[in-house]
C-alpha cells in the first residue's frame, strides 16, 4: 500500500516529473494526524486509499503542514516507535514501526521540494493511493 505523489505540468512531457511515495509505515502514520487536519480544513486528503489533486491555491496550506511536521519531527528522539493500528486477526495485536528522525526529515524535505516544483512550474501535485 502506498500513496504516490507526482508533480503534473506541461514542462514534464520529455522527462519524468518529480515524485515521492509514502508507504503504509511509521513515517506515513506520524504525518497522518496532520493529513487528517488538512482534510478537515480544505476537504483534500493525503490518504493511502484515495486520490486527490492539490493546486497552487493549496500550496500554502501544504507548506504550513510540512513546517509543522518538521517542527514535530525535530522534537523526537533519534528513533522512536509509531503506532500503525491494531491487527484483529488471527490474533489481536498492536502494530508499531520504528521511525528514524533523520529519514523523516528527508521525507518532509522531499515533499516540500515537490510542492515547490509544482508551484514554480505552474503545475499541480497529484496524489494517487492504492
Amino acid at each position: 500500500m502506498s500513496l504516490d505523489l507526482h508533480v503534473r505540468g506541461q514542462r514534464f512531457r520529455d522527462r519524468p516529473a518529480p515524485a515521492l511515495s509514502l508507504e503504509n509505515d511509521g513515517y506515513y502514520w506520524f504525518l497522518q494526524p496532520l493529513f487528517a487536519r488538512l482534510r478537515d480544513e480544505c476537504g483534500k486528503s493525503l490518504d493511502l486509499y484515495g486520490d486527490t489533486q492539490f493546486t497552487r491555491d493549496d500550496f500554502p496550506r501544504l507548506r504550513a503542514l510540512l513546517t509543522e511536521a518538521e517542527r514535530l519531527a525535530r522534537r523526537q528522539p533519534r528513533t522512536w516507535e509509531v503506532h500503525l493500528g491494531t491487527q484483529l486477526r488471527p490474533a489481536k495485536r498492536e502494530l508499531r514501526r520504528t521511525v528514524d528522525r533523520d529519514r523523516l526529515l528527508e521525507l518532509i524535505a522531499a515533499f516540500r521540494a515537490l510542492v515547490d516544483a509544482a508551484d514554480e512550474l505552474g503545475g499541480t501535485l497529484e496524489c494517487i493511493g492504492d
